[in-house]
C-alpha cells in the first residue's frame, strides 16, 4: 500500500534500512535492489532520492512508469510485477516502487540472485539460492537422497533406540516396523536412505565433527577432542565432555540422595548444543567449535542464519526457520526440543536463574557465536596464608568420590567408626580424620551424641569443588 506525503518524508528521515532503498535514477542496480526486497521480506525503492536522503527529483515522461515495469519484468526470473506511484516533495517528482516478498524464490536479475541484509543488498551463494528455493517448496536439504549410501548403512540398533525414544515421548505414533517408520518420517526415498536418516542412524557416522576443548587461554589447550558420531550419540557425548569441566555443587536432602547443581545453568548450555546440532548448515565446511575456559564457554556453528537476523533471535516473538526440517522433527519427537524456535526463549530463562552468568549471540566470521560468560562472585578479603598445608592432596574428583562413599557408608552404619570407615575405603587415619573434618565443617555430616554411644546424621547442605 502506498504511502502519504508525510509517512513517506518520515521514512526518508529515518534512511535506508531492510525495507527502504534509495536511488538517484532507474538503472541495473533498482532492477538489484526489487530482486533483493522479493528474496527477502519485501520492500520500498524511492527513485529520485541519493544515498544521504536528499530528495533530487526526475524528469518523468508519460511512459516511463511502465517502460520501468516493463523492464523489471523482463529482466527478472521469475518476472516480478510492481507497483509504482509518483509523488511531488518539495516541490521535485520521486518515484516509489513498492515489491511484495516473491512466493516462489529465488528471484534473479540476469541469472544471479540478492537478498536484503540489514540497508543493502548482497549476492547469494549458491547454498543460499538452494535453501531458498527448498523453503518455497517447503523441502530440506536433510530430505535428500544422500548419494553413494544403501538402506544397509543405517544401523538398526539406533532406529531401535528411536522408534522406543518416541513412543516414550507420546508425541508421535510411530509403529513397530523400521522401514514402515522410516518411510513414514520420510527418513528413506526410493528405499534409499536421505540425508538426515544418515546424519542421525549410519553405522559408519557422516564427518561432521564436533570439536570441543578446555583452554585456559586461547593458546593453552588442556584437554581436546573430536566427537564425530550420529546426532543423537554426538549429543550426549559433548554434554558429557562440558559437564567434565565445569564446577558442580552437590546438594543434600538429609539422605544419601544428592541433586546437582552446576556453575552454568546447564539446561541453557544443552539448548545451545542441541542449537547447533540441529540448526547447523551441513552443506559447508568446518565444525561445531566448543570451547571452555575458566570464565566462559564459547559454542560456534559454522554456516550463516536460515532467514533469520541476529535480531531476530533477540526477540521471544521470532517465526522459527528450519534448515533441517527432518533432523529436527526426529528431536522434536523424541522431546529432545519442545517446540520448534523456542530454545534460545529457554536459554534466556535458565540464565535469567543465574545471577553471575550472561549470555550473547552474534554473527562471526560466516557462522552464529554463543557465549556463557560468569562474572566473579565479590568475596570478603583475607589476609594471605603464608603457612604450607600439611593436610593430604587429592584430586577435586576423587575428593568428592570418597566423600560419597563415606557418606553410603554412614547411610547403611549410623554408628560406624573412623576406623572401620579407613578400612573399608583403604585410607590411612589421617586421611579418614580430613574428609570427615571437611564434611563436618561443610555441615554435609555431624556426630550427634557422645563419643561412645552417638551416632553419624547426614545433614542438608552443599558440597562443591570449593569446599575439597
Amino acid at each position: 500500500m502506498m504511502r502519504n506525503n508525510y509517512s513517506i518524508k518520515s521514512l526518508i528521515q529515518k534512511g535506508e534500512n531492510l525495507k527502504i532503498e534509495f536511488k538517484n535514477n532507474f538503472g541495473k542496480e533498482t532492477i538489484m535492489s526489487v530482486v533483493a526486497f522479493s528474496n527477502t521480506k519485501g520492500g520500498l525503492v524511492l527513485v529520485g532520492v541519493d544515498d544521504m536522503g536528499d530528495i533530487v527529483g526526475l524528469d518523468i515522461g508519460r511512459e516511463t512508469l511502465q517502460n520501468w515495469i516493463n523492464e523489471i519484468k523482463v529482466k527478472t526470473n521469475p518476472a516480478v510485477i510492481v507497483e509504482t506511484k509518483v509523488e511531488i516533495i518539495e516541490n521535485k517528482k520521486i518515484v516509489l516502487i513498492e515489491v511484495d516478498e516473491f512466493p516462489v524464490k529465488p528471484v534473479a536479475f540476469q541469472g544471479r540472485y540478492y537478498k536484503r541484509v540489514k540497508n543493502s543488498n548482497h549476492q547469494m551463494d549458491v547454498n543460499e539460492v538452494v535453501n531458498s528455493y527448498l523453503k518455497t517448496f517447503n523441502l530440506s536439504w536433510d530430505s535428500y537422497i544422500y548419494p553413494g549410501y544403501k538402506l544397509s548403512d543405517i544401523d538398526s540398533k539406533k532406529v531401535n533406540k528411536f522408534i522406543n525414544e518416541v513412543k516414550t515421548a507420546g508425541r508421535f505414533n510411530v509403529g513397530d516396523r523400521q522401514k514402515d517408520v522410516l518411510k513414514k518420517l520420510k527418513f528413506i526415498n526410493n528405499n534409499k536412505p536421505t540425508g538426515a536418516s544418515l546424519l542421525l542412524f549410519a553405522k559408519e557416522p557422516l564427518m561432521y565433527n564436533i570439536h570441543i576443548g578446555r583452554f585456559k587461554t586461547p593458546s593453552v589447550i588442556i584437554d581436546d577432542k573430536q566427537i564425530c558420531d550420529t546426532l543423537f550419540e554426538a549429543t550426549e557425548k559433548t554434554m558429557k565432555f562440558i559437564k567434565n569441566y565445569i564446577k558442580v555443587a552437590f546438594e543434600f536432602n538429609g539422605e544419601v540422595k544428592r541433586r546437582e547443581i552446576f556453575e552454568y545453568p546447564i539446561v541453557a548450555i544443552r539448548e545451545a548444543v542441541l542449537n547447533a546440532i540441529v540448526h547447523r548448515d551441513y552443506t559447508v565446511q568446518g565444525d561445531i567449535q566448543i570451547k571452555i575456559f575458566d570464565d566462559k564457554i564459547t559454542i560456534y556453528n559454522p554456516g550463516q542464519l536460515f532467514n533469520l537476523s541476529i535480531e531476530d533471535l533477540k526477540r521471544d516473538d521470532y517465526q522459527s526457520q528450519l534448515r533441517n526440517i527432518l533432523i529436527a522433527e526426529a528431536f522434536y519427537l523424541t522431546k529432545n526440543i519442545e517446540k520448534y524456535g523456542s530454545g534460545l526463549i529457554r536459554i534466556r530463562k535458565e540464565v535469567e536463574k543465574y545471577k553471575n552468568i550472561s549470555f550473547s549471540i552474534e554473527e562471526k566470521t560466516g557462522g552464529m557465536l554463543i557465549t556463557f560468560k560468569t562474572t566473579p562472585k565479590t568475596t570478603p578479603k583475607t589476609t594471605p596464608k603464608t603457612t604450607p598445608k600439611t593436610t593430604p592432596k587429592t584430586t577435586p574428583k576423587k575428593s568428592i568420590e570418597i566423600k560419597f562413599k563415606i557418606l553410603e557408608l554412614i547411610n547403611r552404619n549410623k554408628k560406624i567408626s573412623k576406623t572401620e570407615i579407613g578400612n573399608k575405603l583403604g585410607l590411612t587415619a589421617v586421611g579418614v580424620r580430613y574428609h570427615i573434618r571437611k564434611m563436618t565443617k561443610d555441615k554435609v555430616i555431624k556426630w550427634v551424641g557422645s563419643p561412645r554411644n552417638g551416632y553419624w546424621k547426614i545433614e542438608k547442605g552443599k558440597m562443591n569443588e570449593d569446599q575439597i
